[in-house]
């Protein structure tokens, strides 16, 4: 073999050692802080949609810090996982430890994202033509979640700046945690042990059929509250303008109200009240007060459903 082709043969070694050796340490580097490399990534309808398992029963909280999104979570799945399309591999991740799934958007360049990630999550040329071309063609990111029935996630935490979020057959141990500058909000057949929270400038919330211990909503703007069919043990909502039209099963039986709308309406179980419906309980365990400059409130305290009586046998005594 002539010298010259040695010497390339011997160049050509190191080079692969190297690489492999930058592989894996990058690999370690991104596993240390918390990025997972399991993760299943696929293009349909001109989007891509990356996708990771976890075990429901180890996870016990879920955090979404990202600009806008559309995010739906579902209880009661087969298994557990999450799906987030129109995913950008070198500015969106999805960490996992043993107890919590971060779902997250950085800022950056996508270009500039790739160099300094690309060892570790370099995918092919295909995946870098999506990475380069991303800005311009990626739309807004759709994040769904879905528990299996052995769940035991307590905290549901987001942080956006526009969201739309729906969810759906979810029972957590302790609190929805939702903070946006403009939130849609849809929440169905679900509990929260603890507490929901909600804070936006902006907000339209639908509940229906929900229990917690306290529904906590802070509005600086307008504000499209309605909750039917539910469940709360307190209740605490400020807000500028707009609606706030609440049907709540009372748990407790000693409860005191403090509900005033300065320039709006106040009505509380079909009578309007004024200027304000005020009642002040000694020792009670429940305290509703809502607050509003402009807005409409209603409230009205429904009767829990009666068992059905039993059914007649038709059978004599004789």
């Amino acid at each position: 073999m002539k010298p010259g082709s040695i010497i390339v043969l011997i160049i050509a070694v190191i080079l692969v050692i190297a690489g492999v050796i930058t592989c894996l340490a990058a690999a370690g580097m991104a596993k240390n802080n918390g990025r997972d490399q399991e993760l299943f990534t696929q293009y349909r309808d001109g989007k891509t949609y990356c996708r990771k398992d976890f075990k429901s029963s180890d996870v016990t909280r879920i955090e979404i810090r990202v600009p806008d999104a559309d995010i739906r979570m579902t209880g009661g799945a087969p298994t557990s996982y999450v799906e987030v399309g129109n995913y950008d591999p070198n500015n969106d991740t999805i960490s996992t430890n043993q107890s919590s799934v971060v779902i997250e958007k950085t800022t950056g360049s996508s270009a500039a994202k790739f160099w300094e990630n690309g060892f570790s999550f370099f995918k092919g040329f295909r995946n870098l033509f999506h990475t380069l071309t991303s800005g311009k063609t990626r739309g807004k990111m759709t994040i769904n979640v879905y528990l299996g029935d052995k769940t035991s996630v307590s905290l549901v935490d987001v942080e956006a700046r526009n969201c739309d979020i729906t969810l759906d057959g979810i029972d957590l141990t302790d609190k929805i945690k939702v903070s946006a500058e403009k939130c849609v909000m849809k929440v169905t057949d679900s509990s929260a042990g603890s507490a929901i929270t909600v804070e936006s400038p902006s907000s339209k919330l639908e509940l229906d059929s929900v229990t917690t211990d306290s529904l906590n909503v802070s509005c600086e703007g307008e504000i499209d509250l309605v909750a039917v069919n539910c469940s709360f043990k307190n209740t605490a909502v400020t807000a500028k303008d707009g609606r706030i039209d609440i049907g709540n099963v009372q748990v407790g039986e000693k409860i005191a109200y403090d509900i005033t709308s300065k320039s709006g309406t106040v009505t509380v179980d079909g009578a309007k009240a004024d200027e304000g419906y005020r009642k002040a309980v000694d020792g009670s365990d429940a305290l509703i007060k809502i607050a509003a400059e402009t807005a409409q409130i209603t409230y009205t305290n429904v009767k829990p459903e009666e068992p059905p009586a039993p059914a007649e046998t038709g059978e004599s005594d004789g």
